[in-house]
């Protein structure tokens, strides 16, 4: 049995090297609902409204090779579904950022509709809505896995993937050969 412990050792400094270099994610308020305030990597809203939109800077698109992973911690969240929710995942890119429901509205920008994962259980992805039972509140970190080789979204839990959670849902697939998405909440 070989001893794997150096391949580890390289497999880890390499992924330290390769976060520290990488740039920091920014929300930027030019892609932003227009009640929705930065500061930051935090977002307040000034009014509540049902649907309010944050793009990131980070865009991905099919000629991107590999994967990506982000993370969102919930510092506050909407304690039931009467109160509102919160999305978080991939949307496509647009230029309306104070009604779409990302996940569900095709972008008149760019193919797609985007894929959100929502704090009140329901999965937004190409286009449809599906409940898949399993929410998110305070204190959770929702994972986002972007991975351009198998053309596929994925999402995560305090570390658990939704699919290991639920089978509501099958994995997420990218469908659109020409495709541009950014982190979004």
């Amino acid at each position: 049995e070989a001893d794997d412990t150096a391949f580890k050792d390289v497999v880890r400094s390499e992924l330290t090297a390769r976060m520290a270099a990488a740039a920091e994610v920014e929300l930027r308020s030019a892609r932003a609902s227009p009640h929705a305030r930065i500061t930051g990597l935090e977002v307040t809203l000034e009014r509540l409204s049902r649907y309010a939109l944050v793009h990131a800077s980070a865009e991905r698109h099919e000629h991107h090779t590999g994967a990506v992973y982000f993370e969102v911690t919930m510092t506050e969240c909407p304690p039931t579904p009467a109160l509102g929710s919160i999305s978080v995942g991939l949307d496509v890119v647009r230029n309306d950022f104070d009604g779409p429901i990302p996940g569900v509205t095709p972008s008149p920008l760019v193919p797609g509709a985007g894929f959100m994962w929502q704090s009140d259980g329901f999965v937004h992805a190409n286009g449809t809505s599906v409940f898949v039972s399993e929410g998110f509140g305070k204190g959770d970190v929702i994972g986002v896995l972007l991975d351009h080789t198998a053309r596929v979204v994925s999402f995560s839990k305090n570390g658990t993937p939704l699919l290991a959670m639920t089978r509501a849902i099958k994995p997420l697939r990218i469908v659109d050969a020409h495709y541009v998405v950014v982190p979004a909440v």
